[in-house]
């Protein structure tokens, strides 16, 4: 239904997500219920990849603004872990989600970090997307302990081409291991 679709200036967007009207969250609600059952999972609740924020009333009661979705984004994982807490739910640090939202989530809730940022080298934690990485886990920990990462080992569209990255994946991980992540997802 066009209700679940992002206003953005006058329009419905079916590019981007409303993530506050109640018929997106009855469709998720029924979905996990009909398909997944009461425990067991993980889901991740994130925008359509791109840089649109919802504007609609409901979504800025919830706190979004132009470029930052977390607040309304924030709001239906906490719905959905509380109805569902034998399942894990996630949102990204991604785009319009990278700051976290202003209260802790419940503690079946987390975040997957995306580390598109951090360039795939040696040395990685002299970068400046590394700092600004290591600044969003910090901020990420004081709101929830389930701390995921997105990792970008390979460019998805060319997954064929040989790419040494064993040794540079080896001390990425030892850092995840030391900041407290809990997960990658590679």
């Amino acid at each position: 239904p066009e209700e679940v679709y992002a206003l953005i200036g006058t329009k419905r967007d079916s590019t981007q997500y409303c993530f506050s009207t109640p018929k997106m969250y009855e469709i998720i609600d029924n979905w996990i219920t009909d398909q997944w059952g009461p425990k067991g999972w993980r889901f991740t609740i994130m925008p359509a990849d791109n840089k649109k924020v919802c504007q609609c009333k409901l979504c800025l009661a919830a706190g979004n603004t132009k470029d930052n979705a977390t607040p309304a984004v924030a709001a239906l994982l906490d719905k959905l872990a509380k109805k569902y807490p034998g399942h894990q739910f996630f949102m990204t640090a991604y785009h319009t989600t990278k700051q976290p939202p202003r209260r802790k989530l419940p503690p079946n809730a987390g975040v997957m970090l995306s580390t598109m940022d951090i360039p795939m080298r040696y040395i990685f934690n002299e970068s400046g997307g590394y700092r600004k990485f290591d600044a969003m886990v910090k901020a990420w920990k004081n709101v929830t302990p389930l701390l995921y990462v997105w990792e970008y080992d390979r460019n998805s569209d060319d997954y064929l081409t040989p790419y040494p990255c064993l040794m540079i994946m080896q001390q990425r991980l030892k850092y995840y291991q030391q900041a407290g992540i809990t997960g990658v997802f590679i």
